[in-house]
């Protein structure tokens, strides 16, 4: 209330708190989501795919410490198929989460 232009200063703070965080869980996005009014199934179809798609988004950049000592140095073996699906899901995420934005601006 007391800034120069009340209105630019929330819309500042809300920028910040919406950007705080990096998107790297469903609940997260789930977060975001929500200060648009947007409901969970708009974005996705199936949560709990999404969910599991970030889990193994954190194993990854968990197995990116080279344990040399350890058979493959720790890593998963993950297909090529999977990986694709996984990155088709999240690209289909990112795409109706913006979609629904825009559709609120």
């Amino acid at each position: 209330i007391a800034a120069d232009k009340p209105t630019l200063y929330v819309q500042d703070q809300l920028v910040a708190e919406l950007t705080r965080s990096s998107l790297q869980s469903k609940d997260q996005i789930l977060r975001v989501a929500a200060y648009f009014a947007i409901e969970p199934a708009e974005i996705s179809s199936d949560l709990g795919r999404l969910h599991e798609i970030f889990q193994v988004r954190n194993q990854i950049a968990h197995e990116m410490d080279i344990l040399l000592r350890l058979p493959n140095r720790g890593q998963r073996q993950r297909s090529a198929a999977d990986m694709t699906g996984y990155a088709s899901i999240v690209l289909k995420t990112a795409l109706a989460f913006y979609t629904a934005v825009e559709n609120r601006l």
